[in-house]
């Protein structure tokens, strides 16, 4: 919202502020006030190119590259420090950045036996420039008294959510030792990285599923799924004493302090199912499904040696305890199909939901749920 640039702000007691703009106790309002653009105001460009070879009609070759281009409208804070005199009246500049992502692929399909085929691919995508904050956290430098704009010019590390690298390999097999019997294994292996936020993430995935046909009416299935996120990143815990920020710690004479350290993230995740589908007549059809799904997350504490204990909050309680997680999900649900017509199918289905947190985050959330859905399919 704009801010009234004229208007004489109350000054707070005891604080000093820079000589060269006495009227704005808390900086220039200006330099709040800016149009925003929208998120989602940009030009998106996309081109793609493959090459696909067969290999005695038994196995694909599929080579690629591929480009995206967003371009958007965005404001960062002037590299200029703002408690320069000459500082401009706005501190934000306006960009149209490009984000450009560069990808190779390499796709490998086959079957090499009449009951074996597997696929496998490996993509590289690079992208220069990605969305990021370039002065996002950690103020390094700056006076208690400083301005909000001058906390702002002092941040040293850069925040973004997106990867510069990313490297990922997918395999799947499938397995039919008899007509009436499938067998699948998936797996997944993820490596990123942003080395302006200075932060890595490893994802690897796997699973197994079993499909049963034990009569033309009857199938059974059975699966497993696993899933671990392991992330390294820095972490800044700002320590407040009367004032907000981060610069040296001085014991007893009321400033800040701030420490950074760089933590690990770790998440596993496992799923088991199972279900079955019955074909009772032609136009009906039962189904149901059972679901189990346990989750754990593991988080570094920041190490805060560099804090004064005696003034340390964070020192009365183990930060890490609020995101090392735990919780269980059992889940039945059963419902029937019904062909009204040809085209025309009504599905009921009623579900039975139970979660179960050992380990929470701020408060105890175990629940039990129980929901009904209905629906109809048309087919023109």
């Amino acid at each position: 919202y704009p801010v009234n640039a004229t208007a004489s702000w109350p000054l707070c007691a005891g604080r000093n502020y820079p000589s060269w703009n006495p009227g704005y106790p808390y900086g220039n309002p200006a330099h709040y006030t800016y149009k925003s653009d929208y998120v989602l105001d940009r030009n998106v460009n996309e081109v793609k190119l493959a090459l696909s070879y067969i290999l005695k009609s038994k196995y694909v070759v599929s080579l690629g590259w591929e480009m995206e281009n967003i371009n958007r409208s965005s404001k960062q804070m002037n590299s200029q420090n703002p408690l320069d005199p000459n500082f401009p009246d706005s501190p934000y500049t306006e960009s149209y950045d490009d984000t450009t992502t560069n990808s190779i692929f390499l796709n490998f399909n086959g079957k090499p036996f009449k009951k074996l085929s597997f696929r496998f691919s490996f993509r590289y995508d690079y992208t220069d420039d990605p969305f990021e904050f370039e002065r996002a956290k950690y103020p390094v430098g700056a006076s208690v008294n400083a301005t909000y704009d001058v906390w702002q010019y002092a941040r040293t590390i850069t925040g973004s959510a997106d990867p510069e690298n990313s490297y990922t390999a997918k395999l799947s097999l499938d397995f039919t030792p008899t007509k009436n019997l499938i067998l699948g294994f998936n797996g997944r292996y993820s490596d990123q990285d942003n080395d302006d936020a200075d932060w890595d993430k490893d994802i690897l995935s796997f699973g197994a599923n079993l499909i049963f046909q034990l009569t033309e009416k009857l199938t059974f299935n059975l699966g497993y799924e696993y899933q671990n996120i392991n992330t390294e990143t820095p972490a800044v815990v700002p320590i407040f004493d009367g004032w907000a920020g981060c610069v040296t710690k001085t014991p007893g004479g009321g400033t800040v302090g701030c420490s950074k350290d760089r933590v690990e993230d770790d998440i596993e995740v496992h799923v088991v199912n199972a279900g079955f589908n019955f074909a009772v007549t032609k136009r009906l059809t039962i189904f149901g499904d059972a679901y189990y799904v346990h989750s754990e997350e593991d988080y570094d504490r920041p190490y805060l040696g560099s804090i004064d204990a005696s003034d340390n909050p964070w020192s009365e309680f183990d930060v890490s305890d609020y995101s090392d997680l735990e919780f269980d999900e059992y889940r039945i649900s059963g419902g029937f199909n019904y062909n009204l017509k040809e085209n025309l199918t009504v599905q009921v289905k009623a579900t039975y939901a139970d979660f179960d947190e050992d380990e929470y985050y701020m408060q105890d959330r175990d629940a039990d749920v129980v929901y009904v859905t209905a629906g109809m399919k048309w087919n023109f």
